[in-house]
C-alpha cells in the first residue's frame, strides 16, 4: 500500500511562523509519518540538507516528494536542485504550478503546455539519469478542451515520454473542472505516481477557481473512498494530503483527513508507513 504524506502547503502559517521545524512537529503531532515539502526558492527554508535531515530523522519522518517552482529549473540549476533533495532522501520533484502569467489565453493554452511538456521531458531525464524523477501537478486551468476532445494534461501526456516524466493530479482541482477524478485516473494509470487528496464543496464548479471551497477529506462532495479505490488499482505510489485554506485550524483538518484515510477499508495501515525507495 501508498504511503500517506501532508503537503507542508497546508500548514504554512507554521512554517511562516516557525520555519520548517515547526511545520514537521505540525505533521509528525497529526500522525503522519511522511510529508512533501515545497518552497518558493526550491531550498529547504535555510536549512542544510544534512541539518534537515537530522530534523526529519528526529520526527521520525520521511520525504516522499517536494514541490520545486518552474522557475528554478529554468534557471539552470538542476543539478544542484537534485543534490540537494538527494541529500534528504527524496527522489520525486514535482512542478506545482504554472503562473497565471504565462497560461496565455484559453486559444493557446494548449500549444504552452506541449511546449512545457518538451521541457520536461529534457529535465526528467537528466534526474532519471541520477535515479531520480520530474513529476506534474495540475490545477483546474490545464483541464479546458478547446482541441477535440482532448484537456491540456492529455495535450502534456502525449508529449512526454513515459520514462522521464509522471503526472501528480489533484483530484480537488480535476473535480472542479467537470471531471470524473477516479476515471481520470484509471485512463492515465502508469504515467499517475503520486496524487493529492482534496475535498471541498463542488457548488461552484466549472467557475473561477477562487470561488473554490475546502474541506478535510470526507467532509466535502468528493467520493474519496472511490478515488483511492481507483488510485490502488494503478498502483499509485504515494498519497498527499493537501488543503489548500481551512475555515478552522489547519493543524486540525491535517489530523482529521488522516483519521478519515485511515479509516477507509482500502488501506490497510500497517502497509502505509514510511515511503519505498525504487
Amino acid at each position: 500500500m501508498p504511503p500517506i504524506a501532508l503537503q507542508l502547503y497546508t500548514v504554512r502559517d507554521s512554517l511562516t511562523r516557525g520555519g520548517l521545524l515547526a511545520a514537521l512537529d505540525v505533521a509528525a503531532a497529526a500522525g503522519y509519518r511522511n510529508v512533501e515539502l515545497f518552497s518558493a526558492d526550491g531550498g529547504l527554508w535555510g536549512l542544510e540538507p544534512k541539518a534537515a535531515r537530522a530534523e526529519l530523522d528526529a520526527r521520525s519522518l520521511c520525504v516522499l516528494s517536494a514541490h520545486v517552482p518552474l522557475e528554478c529549473f529554468e534557471q539552470g540549476n538542476l543539478i544542484e536542485l537534485a543534490d540537494t533533495y538527494a541529500a534528504i532522501d527524496c527522489a520525486d520533484l514535482v512542478i506545482p504550478w504554472l503562473s497565471p502569467e504565462r497560461r496565455g489565453t484559453e486559444a493557446e493554452r494548449h500549444e504552452i503546455l506541449a511546449a512545457l511538456a518538451r521541457d520536461l521531458d529534457e529535465w526528467g531525464a537528466r534526474l532519471q539519469a541520477r535515479g531520480q524523477r520530474l513529476g506534474y501537478h495540475n490545477h483546474e486551468f490545464e483541464l479546458v478542451r478547446n482541441r477535440g476532445s482532448s484537456d491540456g494534461l492529455e495535450v502534456m501526456r502525449a508529449e512526454l515520454s513515459i520514462a522521464s516524466v509522471f503526472f501528480e493530479l489533484d483530484v480537488y482541482w480535476l473535480a472542479f473542472a467537470g471531471i470524473d477524478p477516479a476515471l481520470y485516473i484509471r485512463r492515465f494509470g502508469p504515467r499517475l505516481r503520486l496524487l493529492h487528496l482534496k475535498d471541498g464543496s463542488l457548488e461552484n464548479a466549472g467557475g473561477d477557481a477562487q470561488e473554490a471551497r475546502f474541506t478535510p477529506l470526507g467532509q466535502g462532495d468528493l467520493d474519496i473512498a472511490a478515488i483511492v479505490e481507483a488510485a490502488l488499482e494503478v498502483g499509485v505510489r504515494g498519497l498527499i494530503v493537501e488543503q489548500d485554506f481551512c475555515d478552522g485550524s489547519a493543524e486540525d483538518a491535517a489530523r482529521e483527513s488522516l483519521r478519515y484515510l485511515q479509516s477507509l477499508s482500502a488501506l490497510d495501515q500497517t502497509e502505509t508507513g514510511q515511503v519505498e525507495v525504487d
